[in-house]
């Protein structure tokens, strides 16, 4: 019997109402779906703010009133949609073995009424600042980035305030938690929705977390992270006679390093753009909490701008990637892939716009946006187009408004070391 060549699975709904019917099973009522449909077409619409209110006010078929109560009371679940939409982009949106991207972006705010506003500091702006900040993890891989999950830091002064926590209708049965923490329950929702990812990538605010290091270390997946300077480590070269070396902090051991250990390599700084960077990388043994045995053995990795040209330098802990080079390390070390969906969330999709001060408000609109975004990845994949012509899908049509962009270096453009 001749065998007929096999058919191809269908690709994913283009259209954006045969795209969101999935997510609406758990939607009873026409006009909750109707609101549901009219919030995210709010999102990806020109507008420039992206509030209920505003939403509501510019759009046919709805209100403003609707829209904040498609928010705040009327009963679906975020989590349910955000792992049907996990589900989506593993069937559609991904092209082989990925990392997950985890760390913080931050949204200024005005006063201290909204869920989790407080002054403290955000790495991501590189300040302290009155804010709320979102512990994200975004996959990526050859082609596709996208969001995974997305959950709110809440700071000790909200967690141990019983008045604000009500106010704000924070869950009665959520307790204090690091980001570190925060980020290895995104990890685990994202595991356990099927997400299978090589290595973890994380931001300083994460990465020195003990709570994260020790989620890490249990359950053995290789990561990088990004250090802040003053990180405590030992030098594995200075230990000499079975005695251990002196902790240092980070910056010191890789100043210390001669000029010959430095190679000069192409820096990426988003999907489009090559830097010049200088960089290097020593073993060392990342220095454990007070309570721990023993410390972690990898790589500590130094990145700089060349002399004389502007730009801070990076400090990077590679954990369970031993055979790694340096090149395999560089490619594997950059968040950008988080910082661009933050850029292209802000800009497009209004990610901070949220005005409500209610923690499931909050929440929903996180759902909601990430949502929008997977829409436009997908959309963006199966019409056949391409951002500047490199192949990858992952923030369609994102604008730098008033940022001047530096063309991608070619390899065998870079000056020698």
């Amino acid at each position: 019997m001749k065998r007929g060549r096999r058919k191809a699975a269908p690709g994913p709904a283009v259209d954006l109402e045969d795209f969101l019917r999935p997510f609406t099973t758990g939607l009873r009522r026409s006009e909750n779906r109707q609101a549901f449909e009219r919030y995210i077409s709010g999102l990806l619409s020109s507008l420039a703010r992206k509030t209920a209110s505003d939403m509501g006010r510019a759009l046919d078929d709805t209100s403003s009133q609707r829209l904040q109560e498609f928010l705040t009371r009327t009963p679906w679940n975020p989590a349910a949609i955000n792992r049907a939409r996990i589900q989506e982009m593993l069937a559609n949106g991904t092209s082989g073995s990925g990392r997950l991207v985890l760390g913080e972006i931050a949204f200024e705010k005005d006063g201290t009424g909204s869920v989790g506003v407080d002054r403290q500091f955000a790495p991501s702006l590189r300040r302290r600042a009155n804010c709320q900040i979102i512990v994200m993890a975004c996959y990526s891989d050859q082609v596709f980035d996208w969001p995974v999950g997305a959950r709110l830091f809440l700071p000790e002064s909200w967690a141990n305030d019983p008045v604000r926590r009500e106010k704000a209708r924070v869950p009665s049965d959520l307790v204090f938690q690091t980001k570190g923490e925060i980020a290895v329950a995104l990890l685990d929702e994202a595991l356990a929705a099927g997400v299978r990812p090589a290595t973890v990538i994380v931001g300083p605010a994460v990465g020195t977390d003990p709570a994260f290091e020790a989620g890490l270390e249990a359950r053995g997946i290789p990561y990088v992270a990004e250090l802040m300077e003053d990180a405590e480590m030992r030098h594995s070269g200075e230990s000499a006679g079975g005695e251990v070396s002196k902790a240092r902090s980070a910056a010191s051991i890789i100043d210390s390093l001669p000029s010959e250990a430095w190679t000069r390599m192409a820096w990426r700084d988003g999907p489009y753009e090559a830097r010049v960077r200088d960089v290097t990388r020593v073993r060392a043994t990342l220095t454990a909490p007070r309570h721990a045995k023993a410390g972690w053995d990898g790589w500590l990795m130094g990145v700089r701008p060349l002399r004389g040209y502007p730009g801070n330098p990076a400090f990077y802990f590679a954990r369970g990637l031993d055979d790694a080079s340096l090149e395999d390390l560089v490619a594997l070390a950059d968040r950008w892939p988080l910082s661009e969906f933050d850029r292209y969330a802000r800009s497009q999709l209004g990610i901070h716009h949220y005005e409500g001060r209610l923690w499931s408000g909050l929440h929903r609109h996180l759902t909601l946006v990430q949502l929008a975004h997977s829409f436009q990845i997908l959309r963006t994949a199966f019409m056949g187009t391409r951002e500047r012509g490199n192949g990858r899908v992952g923030q369609p049509s994102a604008p730098r408004a008033g940022e001047a962009e530096a063309p991608a270096l070619p390899a065998e453009s870079l000056p020698a070391s």
